[in-house]
């Protein structure tokens, strides 16, 4: 009995704590007219959360970014969402960071400018901005910031730093546009072209070679003498090409098997008649928008009366571009079964001892025309390296003792020891192709009774030895096995 009596009272205890937990976690009213009384015992909900405005940065850099070259450039993208594309509109801040005495020039182009050009841009262009302050700025503008302390002036980056961002709580205004209206704006920004050209007054063609259209349009320049321009816009990298030929106007013809087919009508200012030369227009190695056209009988003229029948039709496999020039025309051999067609820059290069390309040769034969291109940096690939005062003069000489002719091209003189550089081709099936072996062989005498080849340089700490060295040529690859003083 008195068992049971504790269980009962054990039981009591539970449920009475039961009830006084439940009192404390939740509201417990009671508004009856006996007592009258409201309890809560609820903790108070929290104060509500207070979100600042953010500052978007959209460039952040520091002078370490910028030293070597004393400017670095900043695209302001177009927004995608999935298959919609936007310009984004607003007034950006610019603002120096850090150590603010430094100088900060800030420039905002509506094209890309070329990096070989960029100096004498800043140099002949008044700034945007100086240092700090505001801007309004849009999607497609190429933003250029120059810092005063870089390598040119100084041998170590300062803690300066720059930064651009949209404004506090401000939100960039949204514009779709297409890929069209973009080259659309981009022609009135730049060439203020009207609104009208976007109603079909355009081609389209993978003109830059990446795989994307890009888009195709002409203008109407000068004064005086007019001339039309051909423009070439990359919608996909927000860049332009244009080729200007000053005395010559370019007029779209169409897009033929993937290629953009243009007239080169000109030169203007002569007195002479307009002539009129279907080509291509390209993209050339060296980033420039090009004209392409075969070379012709009449291209030869001036250097010599090369009208044999075979070279006409050889030539036919040929093209050079608006960029090139024949700078010469000379038989390789007296047989006249080689002609070989010197091509140089149409505008002086200043990264080159030599405005010199590239040679074309032109074989009577039933073999396939051979291009060398040449390189003034120590750099892998195709293109020939040339050392000082080259002269590009070509024979044929056996020089793998195979019982063929190689041909043999000279590449200037290699300071290092005096020595007489050439390159050498040999022909297989049909074609010469580069012969890698005979690349670094110098100021050579092939001996055609021990089938060896002499090589000769200046030598000793005074430069006044002569030292010939004794080559064979065994599987495919010249071993040195004879070395003296003279």
């Amino acid at each position: 009995m008195k068992k049971d009596l504790k269980k009962i009272i054990r039981i009591a205890v539970l449920v009475l704590s039961a009830l006084c937990l439940s009192a404390c976690t939740e509201d417990v009213s009671n508004n009856d007219d006996t007592n009258n009384i409201t309890i809560t015992n609820k903790t108070p909900d929290p104060e509500p959360m207070i979100n600042e405005p953010q500052e978007v940065s959209l460039l952040q850099i520091d002078n370490d970014d910028v030293f070597e070259k004393g400017y670095c450039e900043y695209f302001f993208d177009y927004e995608e969402e999935g298959e919609k594309y936007y310009q984004l509109i607003t007034k950006a801040v610019f603002r120096r960071m850090w150590d603010t005495d430094t100088e900060w020039k800030i420039y905002v182009s509506e094209r890309k400018i070329a990096e070989s050009y960029l100096i004498n841009y800043f140099e002949s262009t008044e700034p945007t901005l100086i240092n700090d302050g505001e801007l309004e700025i849009h999607s497609g503008q190429w933003i250029y910031l120059y810092c005063e302390h870089n390598s040119s002036n100084s041998d170590e980056p300062n803690r300066s730093g720059y930064t651009i961002k949209y404004p506090f709580g401000a939100d960039p205004e949204r514009k779709e546009i297409t890929k069209a209206d973009e080259f659309q704006n981009y022609l009135l920004d730049v060439y203020g072209i009207p609104e009208s050209l976007s109603d079909g007054h355009y081609a389209i063609c993978d003109v830059t070679g990446d795989g994307n259209d890009d888009y195709v349009t002409s203008n109407m320049t000068g004064s005086g003498m007019v001339r039309v321009q051909l423009i070439v816009y990359d919608v996909e990298n927000h860049v332009d090409y244009v080729l200007d030929g000053y005395d010559y106007s370019y007029k779209i013809i169409g897009v033929e098997d993937g290629k953009l087919v243009v007239d080169e009508i000109g030169p203007y200012g002569y007195g002479d008649p307009l002539i009129e030369t279907r080509g291509t227009a390209m993209i050339d190695e060296d980033d420039h928008l090009v004209f392409v056209k075969e070379l012709s009988e009449k291209d030869l003229r001036d250097f010599g009366d090369f009208k044999e029948e075979w070279i006409k039709e050889k030539i036919k496999e040929i093209s050079i571009t608006s960029a090139e020039e024949i700078e010469y025309v000379r038989w390789v051999d007296d047989e006249k079964s080689t002609l070989q067609i010197g091509i140089k820059y149409e505008r002086p290069r200043e990264d080159r001892e030599t405005d010199h390309k590239k040679d074309i040769f032109v074989f009577k034969d039933d073999i396939k025309p051979l291009t060398v291109d040449y390189s003034f940096a120590d750099k892998t690939g195709y293109a020939r390296i040339v050392f000082a005062d080259p002269t590009f003069e070509s024979h044929f000489e056996d020089v793998n003792f195979d019982g063929e002719d190689e041909l043999i091209i000279h590449r200037g003189t290699n300071p290092k020891g005096g020595l007489e550089m050439y390159s050498a081709y040999e022909l297989k099936d049909g074609e010469y192709v580069f012969f890698p072996a005979f690349e670094w062989m110098y100021s050579y005498t092939v001996n055609e009774k021990d089938k060896t080849i002499e090589c000769v340089r200046m030598g000793g700490a005074f430069k006044d030895k002569i030292i010939k060295t004794t080559y064979s040529y065994e599987d495919g690859e010249y071993l040195k096995i004879d070395e003296k003083e003279l």
